[in-house]
């Protein structure tokens, strides 16, 4: 479905719909010992399929996680459709050290 502002995405197979352009906090979790380059390489990446990043930045270790093994990044983007999205889910997973992208 479409409307004035672009495409639109039902989330959960429920009523909800993701109207396009979105923008929201990426965060990526990583293995600290392999990710020196993360942020540098998740602007680029994120950049490259025109999903309009911000600076990446640094996000504390919650409480009870294993502290010095992984870390956190945050970055603000703006996604304009969904195939863009899913591309960039895809490319930033398969960064090196990255375990989770949410």
């Amino acid at each position: 479905m479409d409307d004035e502002r672009g495409s639109t995405l039902r989330a959960g197979g429920g009523d909800k719909e993701i109207a396009y352009p979105v923008d929201f906090d990426l965060r990526v979790i990583y293995v600290l010992s392999e990710g020196a380059t993360l942020a540098a390489d998740l602007r680029r990446v994120l950049s490259e399929l025109g999903a309009s990043p911000d600076e990446p930045r640094n996000l504390p270790v919650k409480a009870g996680a294993s502290v010095g093994k992984y870390g956190r990044l945050a970055c603000h983007v703006t996604f304009s459709d969904k195939e863009g999205m899913y591309a960039a889910y895809a490319a930033v997973g398969s960064l090196p050290g990255v375990k989770a992208v949410l």
